[in-house]
C-alpha cells in the first residue's frame, strides 16, 4: 500500500526530524566502537522515520481510527512509549529508504524489556519511505505487520559484523530480521483482528537469541 504525504505533513516531520537530532544517540545502542553519526545522518534517520509514521496514521485515520503521532521531542535517554497504538496494541513503525528486511536491534529489545517505560512492542509496521536527492518525495510503502513474538520466532539472527543478506550491507550490532514480503498487508483484517484480540502480555514475551 502506497501512501503519500502532503507538503504541509512533510514540513511538520521535517521540523521535528531537525530539532530531536540534537537530542538523539549517535550511535548504535551499547556498540560504543562505531562511528557516531552526525547531526545531518541523524536528522535524515529520523525524518525517514517521522514521514512513515505520519503514513500510517493517515491510511488508518483513512479507515475510520485516530491514532496521532506524537511529535514531542524528547531528551537524550528519553523515549516515548510506542510509536503508534492501536486499540491496546502498542506498536512500532519501522522504516528504510529502500530496505527489504524489517530488522531491529537484539540490544535495544533488552533494554525495552527491563524498562518501567517504554516497554517491548506488541508488534512492529515496515515501510519504506520513498527519498529523492537529500528529501523525501512524501510517498510511503506500507510493508505490513507482524506481532512480535512471531517476529522473533520467524527472524534470522544477524550478528554485529555480518552483512544483511544478498546485500553488502555491514552491521554494527546484534539484529533480528525478516523480509518485509512476508508480512500481513491486509489492513482491514489486520483491524479487525487488532480489535478482537488482545496481545500476549509483555513480560512472557521471549527475546530467543541463539536458538534454532
Amino acid at each position: 500500500m502506497i501512501v503519500t504525504l502532503d507538503a504541509y505533513e512533510l514540513r511538520e516531520c521535517e521540523r521535528f526530524a531537525k530539532l530531536s537530532a540534537f537530542t538523539q544517540q549517535g550511535i548504535e545502542f551499547g556498540q560504543h566502537d562505531t562511528v557516531d553519526r552526525g547531526i545531518a545522518e541523524t536528522a535524515r534517520d529520523t525524518m525517514i522515520g517521522k514521514v512513515a509514521e505520519v503514513a500510517v496514521s493517515k491510511m488508518l485515520k483513512a479507515k475510520g481510527l485516530h491514532c496521532p503521532i506524537d511529535f514531542n521531542i524528547y531528551e537524550r535517554g528519553e523515549w516515548d512509549d510506542s510509536d503508534i497504538k492501536i486499540f491496546r496494541w502498542d506498536i512500532d513503525i519501522k522504516a528504510t529508504e529502500r530496505g527489504r528486511w524489517l530488522m531491529i536491534e537484539r540490544g535495544k529489545l533488552l533494554m525495552r524489556r527491563n524498562q518501567t517505560y517504554n516497554l517491548l512492542p506488541d508488534a512492529l509496521i515496515s515501510c519504506n519511505t520513498e527519498w529523492s536527492g537529500n528529501r523525501p518525495t512524501g510517498k510511503v510503502r506500507i510493508n505490513g505487520i507482524i506481532s512480535l513474538p512471531t517476529f522473533i520466532e520467524r527472524a534470522k539472527q544477524i550478528r554485529k559484523g555480518e552483512t544483511i543478506p544478498n546485500t553488502g550491507t555491514r552491521i554494527q550490532a546484534d539484529n533480528y530480521g525478516v523480509l518485509s514480503e512476508g508480512l500481513s498487508n491486509n489492513w482491514d483484517s489486520i483491524i479487525e483482528m487488532l480489535y478482537k484480540r488482545d496481545p500476549i502480555p509483555k513480560d512472557k514475551i521471549e527475546l530467543k537469541w541463539g536458538e534454532i
